[in-house]
């Protein structure tokens, strides 16, 4: 099988460029439920905070893009967009944070 969304190691795909996805750090894992849950108190009842949500933004030039954001958030209207089946989404997250793990060495 191939590398894709369900098999690891995960890959992103950049401007039609496939990456792949570095594993998280302990850091990472720490860090990132905390940023989600802060982020979905600012967000209150107007949208979503999501975690590794696969989404294909595609691209100016329009070349693939799929990328698995640390975290998102979507306002209800994308959400419904979401709910429609799709099992990844063609849309962009109205905010997308990449948590950084610190480098080795």
């Amino acid at each position: 099988m191939g590398a894709g969304i369900d098999s690891r190691p995960y890959i992103e795909i950049y401007d039609g460029e496939v990456r792949l996805k570095v594993p998280p750090s302990l850091s990472h894992s720490l860090v990132q439920p905390r940023f989600a849950r802060v982020m979905q108190d600012l967000a209150g009842e107007r949208g979503f905070v999501l975690t590794e949500l696969h989404v294909r933004v595609g691209a100016v030039d329009g070349t693939d893009t799929l990328y698995l954001p640390d975290v998102c958030y979507i306002s209800k209207a994308l959400r419904d967009r979401l709910l429609e089946g799709t099992r990844v989404p063609e849309l962009t997250p109205e905010i997308i944070v990449e948590i950084r793990s610190p480098k080795k060495g």
